[in-house]
């Protein structure tokens, strides 16, 4: 499964992407691997997320995200997240 995202803002539509896999539990962001940047952006570029989930277990799960301006990557890497239950 994979989602597309426009703009980042804070954050807050990455999270919402993997809640909605969470099966009525909160994904948190736990950290990230294999970050590359590879390109400058700057205010006022548009971003596109791309983020794939990759292996999901009870407790955690692993994506890859990438994130282009104008159809070019400025910055790619490995997601991890684990699951809360919402209180």
């Amino acid at each position: 499964m994979s989602f597309t995202r426009v703009r980042n803002d804070d954050g807050r539509r990455l999270r919402s992407a993997f809640a909605s896999i969470a099966s009525g539990r909160l994904a948190r962001f736990g950290g990230s691997e294999r970050v590359r940047f590879r390109r400058q952006v700057l205010p006022g570029d548009r971003r596109d997320l791309h983020v794939d989930r990759g292996r999901v277990s009870a407790r955690a799960g692993k994506g890859s995200g990438r994130a282009s301006v104008d159809g070019e990557t400025a910055c790619e890497c490995e997601l991890l997240f684990v699951f809360a239950d919402s209180a």
